[in-house]
């Protein structure tokens, strides 16, 4: 699970136009300054699963730990469920890349 974040920050975040001087994600637009350069044009299949796979491992792995205890199931849930919200509403309100395939800004 480690490499989770690094694979989904280089194969989704290195191909924004925002990713250098306008992201509002923050801390993955600093993180895409030490991948190498990618050129930033539409997200292909690859991209989506580099992206899609870790965060389906990501979201599900912990439910074999969690699913016993009623209060951090909740909790990882609804913390989940605040986090998407808080993206669509605040973060890719902000956001110019108009290719983003999770969360058009348009």
């Amino acid at each position: 699970m480690l490499p989770s974040l690094p694979i989904m920050v280089y194969s989704f975040c290195s191909g924004c136009i925002c990713r250098l001087e306008s992201c509002v994600h923050i801390l993955p637009g600093k993180i895409t300054k030490v991948f190498p350069y990618r050129k930033t044009n539409n997200y292909s299949i690859g991209d989506v699963l580099d992206v899609g796979i870790p965060l389906i491992v990501l979201l599900v792995f912990p439910q074999f730990w969690i699913w016993k205890n009623k209060p951090f199931l909740i909790g990882f849930w609804l913390l989940f469920g605040v986090t998407i919200i808080d993206i669509k509403l605040f973060v890719c309100k902000k956001c110019k890349n108009e290719k983003c395939l999770f969360f058009p800004s348009g």
